[in-house]
């Protein structure tokens, strides 16, 4: 297993920042998805029923600007994800087999 994970990161060593920015923003986004209904619920239950409009205003722009980060940090997971498996596949066509290795025929799976 060991050697498994050294190979695995053998392949992204050179991609490294790449790498740390896509697991970043895949674990806070995470996060972000897991804490924004938690927010959302202190914001109805407790909040609305105060009648501070000011403040009940100044929590929808904070509410609205936490979604929109998510939705970026989304976004770079994704797009970058693709990309540094792409980059990942590229170098792992190009290093040998070694002998008595099972083998798969790579297939693109773009639709």
């Amino acid at each position: 297993m060991r050697e498994f994970v050294a190979r695995l990161f053998s392949y992204y060593r050179p991609h490294r920042r790449l790498f740390l920015l896509d697991f970043d923003c895949g674990v806070t986004s995470g996060l972000l998805e897991l804490g924004f209904p938690i927010a959302v619920k202190l914001f109805i239950d407790v909040l609305l029923p105060t009648g501070q409009w000011g403040v009940v205003a100044a929590a929808s722009a904070g509410l609205m600007v936490i979604y929109l980060i998510n939705g970026r940090r989304m976004a770079v997971a994704t797009y970058w994800a693709t990309c540094s498996a792409s980059i990942s596949r590229r170098r792992c066509a190009a290093r040998p087999v070694p002998p008595g290795a099972q083998t798969i025929p790579f297939q693109d799976e773009r639709i």
